[in-house]
C-alpha cells in the first residue's frame, strides 16, 4: 500500500480510538471493538456521507457511548445517515428523524414522542395531546 492509505487507515483507526490493535486480525476483537473498526473503515477515503447500520448494536453501554461521541465529533463535517433501533441514544444529537412505520415520516427530534424514543412504539409519533400515552 502507498504510505498515504497506511496514514489515513492509521488515522480512522486513531479516531475510532483502536490504533493501538491495527495489527490484530478483525476476528480477535472485541464486539465493540469491531464496530469501532467498521465505522473505521467506513472513514477511509474521507466519505461525504456516513451510511451506518445499527452502529451501536449488541455492544456494551462504554462502547456504545464512545461511538455516540464519536459520531457527534464527525457531525457538521459529515452527513450522518444512521439506522437505529435504539433512537434514546442519540436523539438529543441528531438534526432530524426519519421513521418508517407504513410510510416515511420526517420528524424534529424534540416533536418525538419519549415513548417511541424509548423503543414504544404506536401512532401518533409526535408528542403533546396527539400522543395520549404520556
Amino acid at each position: 500500500y502507498p504510505k498515504t492509505a497506511i496514514e489515513e487507515a492509521q488515522d480512522c483507526l486513531s479516531q475510532v480510538d483502536l490504533l493501538e490493535k491495527k495489527d490484530k486480525t478483525l476476528s480477535s476483537l472485541s464486539g465493540g471493538e469491531l464496530q469501532r473498526a467498521l465505522i473505521a473503515r467506513a472513514l477511509m477515503g474521507n466519505p461525504e456521507i456516513l451510511y451506518l447500520d445499527e452502529p451501536t448494536a449488541n455492544i456494551d453501554n462504554e462502547t456504545e457511548e464512545s461511538i455516540i461521541k464519536l459520531l457527534a465529533k464527525l457531525k457538521g463535517k459529515k452527513t450522518i445517515v444512521m439506522v437505529t433501533h435504539h433512537l434514546q441514544t442519540i436523539i438529543d444529537t441528531v438534526d432530524k428523524v426519519f421513521c418508517i412505520q407504513g410510510e416515511l415520516q420526517e420528524l424534529k427530534p424534540a416533536d418525538v414522542c419519549h415513548h417511541f424514543a424509548y423503543g414504544t412504539y404506536h401512532a401518533p409519533l409526535l408528542k403533546g395531546k396527539e400522543c395520549n400515552h404520556e
